[in-house]
């Protein structure tokens, strides 16, 4: 008999998005840092490390236009190499214009998430991370490198925007449009919680499985 062809099948990460908005709860991490309500924040959720390369991230609000409004940005999550640390604290500390925080980890960072006005995520490589997800599902527009599966989820120009890895410029570029533009953050922010919850549901991804399966004829 003859060997059965080969076939291949993508099947979405699929994430409990309302779930996860829900166990935000009541908690205001502005407040407990001192970030007004209507000053913006930018948020970077994940290992800080040259993977996830937040220096690139902090090289980016450098480049931002002065007299903007005031601008925050948080880095959630833990350093694992203390010279890096180091080094990413010096290029912070000598910021003008943006205030840095770095608050450690939290195995809970839905409220995080629901603080921000933008989320950054501008690592040099990973597939598809889940944070990003998150961070959509919670209405959030996003500026993410072009890496991976990152593409698959975030469409530029209508739920965020892809920047080349490693590329201040570009980051600053995107990071910068969205700080300048409420009306566009929230366009974005609701296209991007539609497709979360379109695409990258549990049900969507029984769907793909089920799809697979009755394609091979199981």
């Amino acid at each position: 008999p003859r060997a059965a062809r080969a076939r291949r099948f993508l099947v979405p990460y699929g994430i409990d998005a309302d779930g996860f908005v829900a166990r935000a709860g009541s908690r205001d991490v502005r407040a407990e840092l001192g970030i007004a309500p209507r000053a913006a924040l930018v948020l970077m959720v994940g290992s800080l490390d040259h993977r996830k390369d937040p220096q690139t991230l902090l090289r980016a609000l450098a480049q931002l236009p002065p007299g903007r409004q005031e601008t925050h940005a948080v880095f959630l999550g833990r350093f694992r190499d203390p010279a890096y640390e180091r080094e990413t604290r010096a290029l912070a500390a000598r910021l003008r214009g943006v205030t840095c925080h770095f608050p450690g980890f939290d195995p809970r960072p839905s409220a995080w998430f629901r603080a921000a006005d933008l989320f950054a995520l501008p690592t040099r490589g990973d597939a598809l991370p889940v944070v990003l997800l998150e961070a959509m599902a919670h209405g959030k527009p996003v500026v993410a490198s072009a890496v991976g599966g990152v593409p698959e989820a975030v469409s530029p120009g209508v739920n965020g925007f892809l920047a080349e890895p490693g590329d201040p410029a570009s980051f600053a570029s995107a990071v910068g449009a969205l700080i300048a533009d409420r009306d566009l953050r929230e366009k974005m922010g609701r296209r991007a919680r539609e497709d979360v919850r379109r695409a990258f549901s549990i049900d969507a991804a029984m769907r793909a499985v089920e799809g697979a399966y009755r394609a091979c004829g199981a």
